[in-house]
């Protein structure tokens, strides 16, 4: 987006910015489905934390989460690791805002 001088947005869009598709700026990589990792299949105790979307929470992803995977079953689902920067968002269902993953919640 361009800018005068003075600050105002001079893009050709609504409100001065300029448009452009998603996929111009980032890559868009959806998670897997529930039915690709099962209740039984999780676990609260160890392992690997999952993210869902009850733990997307103002902005960020919570502390705790939940479901946790054990390590053998996170390799299968390396595609989906999350790093620092990522923004993590639900894509069926009820809505959240968006997350930034932050460093201590990379893996």
């Amino acid at each position: 987006m361009g800018e005068s001088g003075n600050g105002y947005r001079t893009g050709t869009g609504p409100g001065g910015w300029n448009e452009t598709v998603l996929k111009n700026l980032c890559e868009i990589q959806p998670g897997p489905s529930y039915t690709r990792l099962p209740a039984v299949a999780r676990t609260a105790d160890a392992g690997i934390p999952l993210v869902f979307p009850q733990d997307l929470v103002e902005g960020r992803i919570a502390d705790e989460t939940r479901n946790r995977v054990p390590w053998k079953t996170a390799e299968r689902f390396k595609k989906f690791e999350l790093l620092p920067g990522d923004i993590v968002c639900v894509r069926t269902g009820a809505q959240q805002q968006p997350a930034l993953v932050s460093g201590p919640q990379a893996g």
